[in-house]
């Protein structure tokens, strides 16, 4: 079912509340290991307020009532009548993402689905102290004692003496949210009390508030901004004259802030948190302050001074009040653009960045000073505007970090593991399509370290390890390029084993796993069906997900490494452009025909006597640095039918990394370094093997990009 509201207060709604789930999803998970922590119990509590609010000006009552009782969970954990228990987290938890279930479903237009009723009774009872029976008599002692200690401001009216008021607390809850009357009332009271002395009992008549002697419940501008000076200890007298409510000394002048509860009971108030509030008719006459709990012990430097009423303010403090109100609002330093805005503005600046390349060209080739100036000037600013564009586009990846600490505490409980997750650079900043694609290989990845890599907490005391793993997950940038690392402490990988299982597989045969050193047999990790999981299980063990990783990175350009010991653990390092808009590349030619190899894949480049080349298994190799490159021609798969020379002496060789293996390209004509903006295919050329995509070169011809992954895969006859 559909909803009609205002989409501007939809699309607020939907940020905000966005942005709050995500951190919520990480503040919970921390909770768990900082169960005591009371920033972070606020810091949830008023999450779930926040999204609540919204949820209710918007009449998403599902949404209203989940985050609701999820509230009140927090709130009793606040008051330190329950503690965090991993069967409260995991409920707390389930209701996080029942509320992401709805979220989506109000992001479609839809109404949300009502939350499952087993999941809110969860909620209900965790919502509840763990000892009610024990605390109620309790309760009661204290409300019948208050009274006598004469700690606490009471504000009453006459009233029958044969129907005895109940406290406040009682009224609030069998009534729902109180009158704007009681609300005032109870500030009112609330100021008192840290003014008034330990053996003193005040007692004074409810004058009636300016709200209902105007007949209406609202209260004036001045005297809702005279009550946020008394609660926030601006030092200013309130402005409303003395004929209205008598009002107690402010605890500001004791430097003294509103508490939490209150604090909290406000915002309930003004975001609507219970039912609506009745007319002041309607209630009951006598009200007493709160309910009436003995209070904190006043401080030793406080002195007890009685209650005094305020006095009319003088010119001096009108005047700052006035001042106050006059003050022009904060500039706003943001504004909210539309990503395929950004996208446009990104392609006409990769257009420029072409244009610059050919005046570049051309203007190396000018005698006219001037116009080399003109063009150098033009080179300078098309670089900063294109730098400036990418940072607008620009997301830190903790936008992607911030959902594995819930990954791997799930799974650490699903397998019965003990594991800590560290996360770091969670600030770098990469491009916004690239932190979209590298959510998936990376839960893949971070998944296969929690799986195979950390061992069971008793196997890791037998090995004379920490009972808890861990897990790291770091980012960093390096120049045009941004490093992702995976490591954990757990048991490694046997290269042995992973020769054995690609034989088995039928991957490779017995002679070629028999020379792949340890660090390519770690690299067939990545093959598809391998996998060196015994039994398959609804985490891992079907030899698909590595596979997917490596397909997932090649598609962006990137490079994935790997390195292992065993006992110790394992590291997979991910090498990714910062954007994908823009590619720097080296140029090279293969008879008349410009191609782009993209420079994160090229490791090094050569001049080499290719006429010493050697055959093994069929494959051309040189040995250099006593390793063996495996050598290709460019030219037989790129241009059919061209002359390839096998006896250069002095060669043209581009070494190029693919995962960790490394091949030799060899090349007729070096071009240089070169960014270029990358142009789709044609429908005719697309899909074509090898080929990534097409670009504009400095002297205006086109250049077609390698996809080099796939190019070797494609028609190497061996590139293992």
């Amino acid at each position: 079912m559909s909803f009609d509201v205002d989409q501007d207060i939809l699309q607020d709604f939907l940020i905000e509340a966005g942005e709050i789930l995500e951190l919520l999803s990480e503040q919970l998970v921390d909770l768990e290991q900082s169960p005591d922590d009371p920033d972070l119990l606020n810091a949830i509590f008023r999450g779930f307020h926040t999204v609540k609010g919204g949820a209710g000006f918007l009449q998403l009552t599902p949404l209203v009532s989940c985050c609701h009782v999820a509230e009140n969970v927090f709130d009793i954990l606040r008051k330190r009548q329950r503690t965090v228990t991993s069967e409260l987290m995991d409920s707390v938890l389930s209701a996080l993402d029942s509320v992401n279930e709805m979220f989506e479903e109000v992001r479609a237009g839809q109404m949300p689905s009502e939350a499952d009723p087993a999941l809110i009774r969860q909620l209900e009872f965790f919502a509840t102290p763990e000892s009610a029976d024990e605390q109620a008599p309790v309760e009661e002692a204290l409300v019948e004692e208050a009274p006598a200690e004469e700690t606490t401001v009471f504000v009453e009216e006459s009233k029958p003496a044969h129907k005895p008021e109940p406290p406040a607390s009682a009224v609030q809850d069998s009534e729902g949210d109180i009158t704007d009357a009681e609300f005032e009332s109870l500030l009112d009271a609330l100021q008192g009390q840290d003014g008034v002395a330990p053996s003193t009992s005040v007692t004074q008549p409810a004058a009636p508030s300016s709200s209902s002697a105007n007949g209406n419940d609202d209260i004036t501008e001045e005297e809702f901004e005279a009550l946020l000076d008394q609660l926030h200890g601006s030092g200013s007298a309130p402005t409303e004259p003395a004929a209205k409510a008598p009002v107690t000394a402010s605890s500001s002048s004791s430097g003294d802030l509103i508490t939490d509860d209150e604090f909290e009971a406000l915002l309930d108030q003004l975001h609507g948190g219970g039912s609506p509030t009745a007319p002041v008719e309607d209630k009951p006459a006598a009200l007493t302050a709160k309910a009436p709990v003995a209070p904190a012990a006043p401080k030793p430097a406080q002195k007890a001074v009685a209650p005094v009423a305020k006095a009319p303010p003088a010119p001096a403090e009108e005047k700052k009040v006035a001042v106050k109100k006059e003050a022009a609002p904060a500039a706003e330093t943001t504004v909210r653009v539309d990503t395929s805005r950004l996208d446009d503005i990104m392609n006409m600046v990769g257009e420029l960045v072409l244009v610059r390349n050919r005046l570049v060209r051309l203007g190396g080739q000018s005698s006219d000073p001037e116009i080399s100036k003109a063009v150098g000037n033009l080179d300078v600013v098309t670089a900063d505007l294109q730098t400036s564009v990418m940072k607008t586009r620009m997301q830190p990846i903790k936008k992607v970090f911030g959902r594995f600490p819930r990954v791997v505490r799930d799974l650490s409980r699903t397998l019965r593991k003990e594991i800590n997750l560290r996360l770091i650079g969670e600030d770098t900043d990469l491009d916004k399509n690239l932190v979209e694609a590298l959510a998936d290989p990376l839960i893949h990845l971070v998944r296969n370290a929690v799986d195979h890599g950390i061992e069971m907490p008793e196997v890791r005391e037998e090995r004379g390890k920490p009972r808890v793993g861990e897990v790291v997950l770091s980012a960093e940038q390096e120049g045009n390029h941004i490093l992702l690392t995976i490591s954990d402490d757990g048991a490694g990988m046997n290269p042995s084993t992973l020769r054995r299982k690609a034989v088995e597989k039928n991957i490779l045969d017995q002679d070629a796993a028999d020379r792949l050193t340890d660090g390519e047999a770690f690299n067939l990790i990545f093959a598809a069906g391998l996998s060196t999981k015994e039994q398959i299980s609804d985490v891992s063990g079907r030899g698909v997900g590595m596979d997917v990783v490596k397909t997932k990175i090649s598609q962006l350009n990137g490079i994935i490494n790997v390195w292992s010991e065993e006992g110790k653990g394992s590291k997979i390092i991910i090498k990714v452009p910062l954007t994908l808009a823009i590619m720097p590349t080296l140029m090279v030619i293969l008879g008349d025909q410009t191609f782009a190899l993209p420079l994160v894949n090229v490791n090094e480049i050569f001049q080499l006597d290719i006429s010493r080349a050697n055959i093994v298994d069929g494959q051309e190799v040189l040995v250099i640095r006593n390793k063996t490159l495996p050598l290709f021609y460019l030219k037989e798969w790129l241009v059919p039918g061209a002359d390839v020379s096998r006896n250069l002496k002095n060669a043209h060789v581009v070494v190029v990394s693919v995962g960790t293996q490394k091949v030799g390209f060899v090349v007729d004509q070096l071009v240089g370094q070169e960014e270029v903006v990358i142009k789709p295919l044609g429908d005719m050329l697309h899909g074509t093997p090898g080929m990534a995509g097409a670009t504009i070169t400095g002297d205006g011809r086109i250049a077609l990009i390698l996809d080099i992954p796939g190019m070797l895969k494609h028609y190497a006859r061996s590139a293992h």
